[in-house]
């Protein structure tokens, strides 16, 4: 997909990192179709959090060309976001200042995310 190999990944429940063996994890981005119901999960006080509000594409009914689309735009967004991401100053933010910046990805637009 779009120059990446995805051929060991898979969809996961979140309740896999929820288990006492689960790898630990400082950062959660859950790309949930808030706007749709869909409700992101809680991963408690020591992980930074963020819910990325983004349409679920397995609900798309559009033609192929239209989902191929659809696919397109959402990879460059959250592309685009996790560049942003990645190059923040971690060193000098607090939890609370990443948390907002997290937030604040999720819901920019698309032109300026």
């Amino acid at each position: 997909m779009i120059g990446h190999d995805v051929s060991n990944a898979r969809s996961k429940s979140w309740d896999e990192f929820l288990k006492p063996d689960a790898p630990v994890i400082d950062f959660v981005i859950a790309l949930c179709d808030t706007t749709d119901g869909q409700v992101c999960p809680e991963f408690g006080d020591n992980v930074v959090s963020a819910a990325w509000p983004l349409p679920d594409p397995a609900k798309f009914t559009g033609s192929v060309a239209e989902r191929h689309v659809l696919l397109n735009q959402l990879y460059s967004m959250i592309n685009r976001r996790l560049g942003i991401f990645i190059n923040l100053p971690f060193g000098s933010l607090d939890r609370m200042a990443l948390k907002t910046r997290l937030d604040e990805l999720g819901y920019s637009s698309p032109a300026s995310a």
